[in-house]
């Protein structure tokens, strides 16, 4: 017996929908939910608002640390408390999705690094670089200097994707580092040592965005 899907899904969660047979996502955000009815926000596409009928068959899916949900559901009504709320029906039956968890993404950002002496308080001296890639727990850089296996480096970028915009301050050790131009510029591996739970799901929920943006535009 498949288990319901609100012992994954909670408050605040974010949320896609679209209307049944239709391409285009609205982002919204889970408002209340119980084990028959699924309460969200307004959801929206690019400032434009879902308009639903009573009784109109919407498609969902979540993205969450344990995977991605995809789902079938129906509007029953729309509800206020203190906002106006889509009441929906809970799905019976969906599909989830492992994700990797540390798919990695190329992707050039430019990223503030500095070498960890006594952490984000000590006062330190930021240098730029630009990534090379990214995952949940790990970035390469393309920097102009070499860093033994084992430095600690203090990170700082910012990642922007749809509706999710966010900044990121770590601390990172780095793992690895070549040189594919003859010492002229370095590409240095560091992994994450401190990252947070949730600085992890926004990093993966980042890249789960891109990959989507790139395959609908390939």
């Amino acid at each position: 017996m498949q288990i319901m899907i609100s012992n994954y899904i909670k408050i605040y969660d974010n949320i896609q929908i679209s209307r049944s047979g239709e391409e285009d996502w609205y982002t919204s955000k889970i408002q209340g939910l119980d084990q028959k009815y699924l309460f969200v926000d307004t959801p929206y596409h690019q400032n434009i608002p879902l308009i639903l009928e009573s009784g109109e068959l919407v498609n969902g899916r979540a993205f969450l640390e344990s995977g991605k949900f995809e789902f079938q559901s129906r509007y029953l009504e729309k509800r206020y408390d203190n906002i106006p709320l889509l009441t929906l029906t809970i799905p019976h039956e969906y599909k989830r999705y492992q994700l990797r968890k540390f798919v990695r993404l190329p992707i050039m950002i430019d990223v503030y690094y500095a070498e960890s002496r006594h952490g984000f308080d000590g006062n330190p001296m930021f240098m730029k670089a630009t990534s090379l890639d990214l995952s949940a727990n790990s970035l390469r850089i393309a920097t102009r200097k070499s860093y033994d296996s084992g430095t600690s480096l203090l990170l700082k970028f910012d990642l922007t994707a749809r509706n999710l915009s966010f900044k990121v301050s770590v601390t990172g050790r780095v793992v690895r580092v070549t040189s594919p131009d003859q010492n002229q510029t370095f590409h240095v591996a560091v992994q994450f040592t401190d990252i947070t739970r949730q600085q992890e799901d926004l990093i993966m929920r980042f890249i789960f965005h891109k990959t989507t943006e790139r395959k609908r535009l390939a």
